[in-house]
C-alpha cells in the first residue's frame, strides 16, 4: 500500500506584511519567535499560503504550477521552495530555529553579537527628544550646521591635517579618545532605534557586539522591514550615519574655536571617526552594515547578500556538475538582475577577503613583534583552511541526480578538487619572504664610549655636542684623598730637597752630614717615584678622547629622590654645567664620541631568531617620524655571545619587558646595523624597530621550526 504524503501547513503565528520594494509590492513574513524576516514576491507568497494543511505535496506542486501560467514551474522547484520554507521554520513540521539565532551571532568573525535586552520599556523616555530632533526646524538647522562645518574644514584643511597628526602622536590621551569614540557609536545605534520607533517600527534588542574586535553597542531594528515605504526603511538605515555626521559637524565647530590641548585633539579625532570612517565603513554596501540595507531598499532586492550568494553557488555547482539550476529565491532573479547579483557577490567576496587580509596582516605584525610570528602564520593558515573546508562541501557535494557508480575523480568536480588540493600542498613548500623583527637603539658610527675608571668629582667637562680631537680632555675628575696625598708627597719632597741641599753645603765640615746624603737622596728618589704614581693616577681621572668626533651626551639620569643637595647625587648627564663638583663612580658613562651625521643601530635579537641573522643582510629601520622604507641599512656584525645588559631606554619604552630579561634562559644577542646616509641625521639613542630580511622559507619549514622551538 502506497504511503500518503504528509500535508504541509503554514504556521498561524507568523506576521505577514505587504510592503513596497523597488517599485513593486512584496511580502515580508516576520517570525515572532526567532525574530527573523523572510521576503517573498506576490506569487511566492501566494504559493506559500497554499500550505494550509489540507493539500499534499503532490497537490501543492500542481496548484503552484497553475499560479505561474503561462510560465512552466517544474515540480522540483516547488519541492525546493517548500524545503527552504521548512528550513526557515515557516511550516508547522519545521523545528523552530531557536538555535539558528544563537549560531548566527558568531557566523561573522568581524561582527560578533552578544545576547542583548529588550529596550522598549525605556526607549519611550526618548520620545520627547525625538519629537524635537525630527521637527522641521531642527532638520533645517542640522543641515545648515553640517554645510558650514564642511566649508570650515575644507578652508582650514592644512591646519586640520597638522592637528590630526599631533593628536595621533599623543598616546597619553588614548583613554579620553576611546571614551569619546564609544559615546559616538552609542549615539549612532540610538539614532537607529529612535528613527525606527518614530516611523512605526520597533527596536527589539540592544546589546554589545565586537566589531573587528572592538566592543560597541548594537540595536536590532530588523522590524524596519515591516515599514511599507522604502524611503522610510532607508532613513532608518541611514539614521546612525546622519547622527555621526552631525556629531562631526559639532566637533568641527568646537575645533575651530579651540587652541592646542586635549579638547582639540578629541575634536579632530571625532571629526575623522564620525565622518570619513563612518561613511567608508558603515556606508559600505559590500558588508552587512548600514550601506548594505540602504542599497537593498534602493534597488528593491530584499536579502541582497543571501540571494547573491545562493545564485552564485548555484551557478558554480551547475558549472561543476552540469546539472540544472535549483536556485529558487525569486523568479525575478534572471537576466540583467542575475548578472548584477553575481557581480555583487564577487565584489563582496573580494572586499571581505581584503578586510580579512588586512586584519591578518595586523595580527601577524603584532605577533611577530612579540616573538610569535611563526605561530601567527599557523593560526592564520588554520583559519584559511577552515574557511575553505566550510565552503567546498557546498560545491563538491554530488547532486542526487548524479549516478552513485560514477568515479568522483574522473568528473569535473573531482579534477577541480584535485587541482586545488595540489595547489594548497604546493603552496606549503613555496619559499616566502620573511624577516626578523627586533628592538634597537641608535648610536654614532665609529662610536667610542668614555667611562669613569677611577671615581672622583667633576672639575671640568666639555659641553654635549662639542667636536673633540684625539687626546683632548673631555672630562676632568678630582679626588680629594688623592689630591691630599699628592700634596703631602710634594711637601715631603720639598723638605727632602731642602735637607739634601743643606747636607751638601755642610759635608765639607760635617762628616755626619756627608754620610747622611745617600740616605736622603734615596728617600727623595722614592718620594719622586710616589709622586709620579700619584700623578699617573690623577691623570687617569682626566678622561681623554681617542678619536675625532662629536661628544654626545649619555642617557640622562633622573634626579635622586634623597639628598639631592649632596654632591654625591646628581641628575642629567655628567657633562651638564649643573653637575660640576658631582661625584662620579667607577663605570659611569661620560659620553659617546662618534660621527656627527652617520649612525649605527644596535639591535637586540632573541636567541631563537639570531641563527637566521647573517652579516650583509638588508635591514629596514622603522622610525616613527620617517616614511616607512626610507631608513634602511645592512647587518655589519652579529655577536656570538649574549648581551650582558639591556639599555634602560629599551626597557622603559616597553620594547623589551623586565620579565623577558634573563641572560641564561632567554638571552638577547647584539647585531650592529650600518644605517644608510640620511639627509636629516637620526637622533642618538633613538628607539626604533628593525626588520632584518632573512632567508626565505616555506610554510612547512616555518611550521617545523616553530615546533622544534616550542617542544
Amino acid at each position: 500500500m502506497k504511503a500518503k504524503s504528509a500535508a504541509l501547513r503554514l504556521r498561524p503565528d507568523l506576521i505577514h506584511k505587504r510592503i513596497q520594494s523597488g517599485g513593486t509590492m512584496v511580502w515580508v513574513i516576520k517570525d515572532p519567535l526567532a525574530r527573523t524576516y523572510v521576503h517573498f514576491t506576490e506569487q511566492e507568497h501566494t504559493m506559500l499560503c497554499l500550505a494550509d494543511g489540507k493539500r499534499s505535496l503532490t497537490q501543492l506542486c500542481s496548484d503552484a504550477a497553475a499560479l505561474f501560467v503561462p510560465q512552466h514551474l517544474p515540480a522540483t522547484n516547488v519541492v525546493q521552495f517548500f524545503a527552504e520554507a521548512n528550513a526557515k521554520g515557516l511550516l508547522i513540521a519545521a523545528k523552530l530555529p531557536s538555535s539558528a539565532k544563537t549560531t548566527s551571532r558568531w557566523s561573522n568573525p568581524l561582527a560578533i553579537r552578544l545576547p542583548g535586552i529588550d529596550p522598549t520599556p525605556w526607549l519611550g523616555y526618548l520620545d520627547p527628544i525625538a519629537r524635537v530632533l525630527f521637527s522641521p526646524f531642527a532638520i533645517v538647522a542640522g543641515i545648515a550646521v553640517m554645510l558650514v562645518a564642511v566649508s570650515m574644514a575644507v578652508s582650514r584643511w592644512s591646519v586640520f591635517a597638522e592637528n590630526l597628526s599631533t593628536a595621533a602622536g599623543r598616546f597619553d590621551l588614548w583613554v579620553v579618545l576611546v571614551l569619546a569614540i564609544a559615546m559616538t557609536k552609542i549615539t549612532h545605534e540610538l539614532a537607529h532605534a529612535m528613527v525606527c520607533r518614530k516611523l512605526g517600527g520597533q527596536c527589539t534588542e540592544i546589546g554589545v557586539m565586537f566589531l573587528v574586535g572592538i566592543p560597541c553597542l548594537y540595536c536590532d531594528v530588523s522590524d524596519a522591514w515591516m515599514i511599507p515605504r522604502p524611503w522610510k526603511r532607508m532613513l532608518v538605515s541611514a539614521a546612525g550615519m546622519i547622527a555621526e555626521l552631525m556629531i562631526a559637524a559639532i566637533a568641527t565647530w568646537v575645533w575651530v574655536f579651540t587652541i592646542d590641548g586635549p579638547l582639540r585633539d578629541v575634536c579632530v579625532t571625532v571629526m575623522v571617526v564620525c565622518s570619513a570612517s563612518t561613511v567608508l565603513f558603515n556606508g559600505n554596501p559590500l558588508m552587512r552594515y548600514d550601506g548594505y540595507y540602504i542599497l537593498s531598499d534602493a534597488i528593491g532586492i530584499p536579502n541582497l547578500a543571501g540571494r547573491a550568494n545562493a545564485l552564485a553557488n548555484d551557478r558554480l555547482r551547475n558549472f561543476l556538475w552540469g546539472v540544472a539550476p535549483v536556485y529558487s529565491s525569486s523568479v525575478d532573479d534572471a537576466g540583467a538582475r542575475s548578472i548584477g547579483l553575481i557581480a555583487y557577490f564577487i565584489a563582496s567576496v573580494v572586499y571581505r577577503w581584503m578586510v580579512y587580509s588586512a586584519l591578518a596582516t595586523v595580527f601577524y605584525a603584532w605577533a611577530k613583534s612579540h616573538g610569535g610570528g611563526d605561530l601567527a602564520l599557523i593560526v592564520i593558515g588554520s583559519l584559511l583552511m577552515s574557511f575553505l573546508v566550510r565552503g567546498f562541501p557546498r560545491w563538491f557535494k554530488k547532486p542526487c541526480t548524479q549516478s552513485r557508480s560514477s568515479d568522483f575523480f574522473s568528473t569535473r568536480p573531482g579534477l577541480a578538487l584535485a587541482g586545488l588540493s595540489a595547489l594548497l600542498v604546493a603552496g606549503a613548500f613555496v619559499p616566502l619572504p620573511r624577516s626578523v623583527t627586533a628592538p634597537s637603539i641608535t648610536q654614532p658610527q665609529s662610536a667610542e664610549t668614555l667611562v669613569v675608571t677611577l671615581p672622583g668629582r667633576v672639575q671640568n667637562a666639555v659641553r654635549g655636542g662639542t667636536v673633540v680631537q684625539p687626546g683632548q680632555v673631555v672630562c676632568s675628575l678630582v679626588d680629594d684623598d688623592a689630591a691630599q696625598h699628592r700634596l703631602s708627597m710634594t711637601t715631603r719632597r720639598d723638605q727632602l730637597v731642602s735637607t739634601l741641599a743643606s747636607l751638601q753645603n755642610r759635608r765639607g765640615i760635617d762628616s755626619d752630614a756627608a754620610s747622611t746624603i745617600p740616605a736622603t737622596r734615596r728617600a727623595l728618589d722614592e718620594t719622586e717615584k710616589q709622586i709620579k704614581l700619584v700623578d699617573r693616577e690623577l691623570d687617569r681621572r682626566s678622561i681623554r678622547a681617542t678619536v675625532r668626533g662629536v661628544a654626545f651626551d649619555p642617557e640622562r639620569m633622573a634626579m635622586s629622590p634623597v639628598r639631592a643637595e649632596d654632591s654625591q647625587f646628581w641628575s642629567g648627564t655628567p657633562l651638564d654645567l649643573d653637575n660640576r663638583g658631582a661625584r662620579l663612580d667607577e663605570g659611569t658613562t661620560i659620553c659617546v664620541i662618534g660621527d656627527e651625521v652617520e649612525r649605527d643601530a644596535i639591535a637586540y635579537i632573541r636567541q631563537q631568531d639570531v641563527e637566521l641573522v647573517r652579516v650583509g643582510q638588508p635591514v629596514a629601520i622603522l622610525v616613527a617620524d620617517r616614511p616607512r622604507g626610507s631608513v634602511r641599512g645592512v647587518i655589519m656584525e652579529v655577536a656570538t655571545s649574549p648581551a650582558n645588559e639591556i639599555p634602560e631606554g629599551l626597557i622603559r619604552s616597553g620594547r623589551i619587558s623586565d620579565k623577558a630579561i634573563d641572560v641564561l634562559r632567554s638571552p638577547y644577542y647584539q647585531a650592529r646595523v650600518r644605517i644608510d646616509h640620511q639627509a636629516t641625521p637620526l637622533s642618538v639613542r633613538m628607539i626604533a624597530t628593525v626588520q632584518v630580511e632573512v632567508e626565505s622559507a616555506s610554510a612547512w619549514i616555518r611550521l617545523r621550526r616553530w615546533f622544534s622551538n616550542a617542544f
